[in-house]
């Protein structure tokens, strides 16, 4: 019996964000403007003026987080052998697994509309006692001074967080981040006026937003199992595998939720509760399979199983956010938990063949079809009324708006998703080549991957209703759910690697090419603005030379290519892409001496 247990902490103790916008002035700030752009929109920032004297801080958010995990794992594996007869033995196993993970986090958020003129004169101290801020010996002792002179100014300048002579730093290979705000005057600006106050000690500077407590929860996710599988050979020729795993699964969640709606202007107004949940499920997962050396070269092996994928825990937790932007007309907002959201079971049925040979090496290829029950999906701001839709998806939630408002809530697909292809794999030694290229090693594998699932969507309808005045028809627009199929969520349809090497001695080297084509993340319901992993190919290099029996220098060289980690907005309605982010790594070295003792 083995028994593990991890434990991790993690805190974030300064994450401060300052927001400024420059005003739109003819030929001075903001925009000039811009010709049509369809694709390259990095073109627009020829297009801006970047008058830093005249941007000015429009917000500021304070954020915290602390989360925690802790992990238990106990295993208990039991093998034994048996002969039936000369040709025909087996092996018999059977096991058990408990593992229970409880997770923590704790969020908060402080916001100040700057724009407003939310900037105070006056900071509250700990004693209670209101004084007047003094700047004096600070970066903005200039700002102050200005304010002392006129008390009507209340607004500082992106000019003011810069340096002198400011650092820049190029992005992506192609953009300079130009001018950088220097962090000391960020911090020491946040030091200032965290405690800012007006003068009658009513309206502070800051002010909580309960929309962050979201993301607080405490949870404790239990999964027992156990599993017993028998191995049978006949001979040499057939093997085959009998076996079946049962899970249960137990989960208790704890997190907050808002009794109403959160909102107001500027400042989001609202309280949040305690509420708790729980959620069980026993999974039973067969397993067989067959293999048979159908020649001394060849081999075939059939595979029928039941597997099974969670979904993420926050999805399950009891959530229930209800809001409205802060700005005039903002979007009403439903954010909801599902605790009745399943586990994902899928039926795979697979069939390899492998060749193999002193030239060809080993070579397979491999087919497969998987069926999916209870897939699970996240419904990202469906446009709904009312609280058909939520009661559709079997949820007892009302929604306290009136009128449209987006809903986000995660739930299991209705039909049954499938995803199906196949897969190749080569590895191959040259050593009946002659001299030097003997020692050279080829290997590749490959996926084609298909995928269907059914998804819950929207669009709208035009429905005709009689104007009781003036008696005729007149159309009436409205949003209406439907179910559509499309590709499965975070499922590349292609993706492969190719590795040559080389060994000869102590040497051995190895350059590998990995490629992933673009898949989708998530589905807009309107079809809109889905989000798009984009493609990439990266290429590897691993040196490894013996220089004795106990030593060995190794060399990794990472990321030859320097690939670019995209996320696109696809408008499938429209039929365009645009990029949201990028990333780019570097190239990374890691070199090291093995020893052996």
């Amino acid at each position: 019996m083995r028994t593990f247990v991890a434990r991790s902490k993690a805190y974030y103790p300064y994450d401060y964000e300052l927001r400024f916008v420059e005003p739109s002035s003819g030929g001075l700030s903001g925009m000039m403007s811009p010709p049509i752009i369809k694709e390259n929109p990095e073109a627009l920032t020829n297009y801006a003026y970047n008058n830093f004297r005249a941007a000015t801080l429009s917000e500021a958010y304070y954020y915290t987080q602390d989360n925690a995990e802790k992990e238990i794992t106990a295993f208990l594996d039991l093998t034994r052998d048996y002969t039936i007869t000369k040709s025909v033995t087996g092996t018999f196993k059977a096991g058990a697994k408990y593992r229970s993970k409880n997770r923590t986090n704790v969020n908060s958020r402080i916001y100040s509309p700057y724009y407003l003129g939310y900037w105070r004169a006056y900071e509250k101290l700990e004693d209670g006692s209101i004084v007047p801020k003094d700047f004096t010996g600070t970066y903005f002792e200039d700002f102050y001074r200005s304010y002392l002179e006129n008390p009507n100014i209340g607004t500082i300048s992106f000019n003011d967080f810069l340096d002198p002579s400011p650092n820049s730093k190029i992005i992506l290979d192609d953009f300079n981040m130009n001018p950088l705000i220097n962090r000391d005057k960020l911090r020491e600006w946040y030091a200032l006026n965290k405690n800012g106050i007006n003068q009658a000690g009513t309206n502070p500077e800051y002010h909580n937003d309960p929309s962050s407590e979201a993301n607080t929860y405490d949870i404790t996710e239990t999964v027992t199992s156990g599993y017993a599988m028998n191995t049978l050979k006949i001979g040499r020729a057939i093997t085959v595998i009998l076996g079946a795993r049962i899970e249960h699964e137990s989960h208790d969640y704890s997190n907050k939720y808002s009794p109403r709606q959160i909102g107001g202007f500027p400042i989001p107004v609202g309280s949040t509760r305690d509420t708790s949940s729980t959620y069980k499920e026993t999974i039973v997962l067969p397993n067989l399979q067959l293999n048979i050396a159908v020649t001394d070269f060849m081999n075939v092996r059939l595979a029928a199983y039941r597997a099974l994928a969670r979904p993420d825990f926050n999805m399950r937790l009891l959530s229930y956010f209800a809001w409205r932007e802060s700005t005039t007309g903002g979007d009403r907002i439903l954010i909801l938990g599902n605790p009745l959201l399943k586990t994902a079971k899928a039926w795979n049925f697979e069939i390899n063949t492998s060749f193999y040979g002193n030239r060809i090496g080993l070579f397979s290829v491999s087919a497969f079809y998987k069926q999916i029950e209870d897939m699970y999906h996240m419904l990202n701001g469906i446009s709904t009324v009312g609280d058909t839709l939520i009661h559709a998806l079997g949820l007892n939630w009302s929604s306290p708006h009136r009128g449209n408002y987006d809903l986000y809530v995660p739930y299991n697909s209705p039909d049954n998703s499938k995803v199906w292809g196949f897969e190749v794999d080569h590895q191959i030694n040259f050593t009946w080549l002659p001299g030097w290229l003997k020692n050279f090693v080829l290997s590749y594998n490959f996926s084609l991957v298909r995928s269907e699932t059914s998804l819950i969507g929207s669009e709208r309808d035009t429905i005709y209703v009689t104007d009781p005045l003036l008696g005729i028809p007149l159309p009436k627009y409205e949003v209406v759910v439907k179910s559509y199929k499309q590709r499965l969520e975070n499922q590349p349809e292609f993706f492969g690697n190719i590795s040559i090497g080389y060994d000869i001695g102590g040497f051995s080297g190895r350059l590998s090419l990995f490629h992933q084509s673009e898949y989708y993340r998530t589905y807009s319901p309107s079809g809109r603005s889905d989000r798009i992993v984009g493609a990439f190919t990266r290429l590897d290099l691993v040196l490894k030379q013996k220089i004795t029996d106990n030593i060995t220098v190794l060399c990794n060289i990472n990321n030859l290519t320097n690939i670019k980690e995209e996320n696109l907005l696809e408008n499938r309605e429209d039929g365009y892409k645009i990029p949201r982010s990028a990333e780019r790594y570097g190239i990374t070295v890691e070199a090291g001496v093995w020893l052996e003792l």
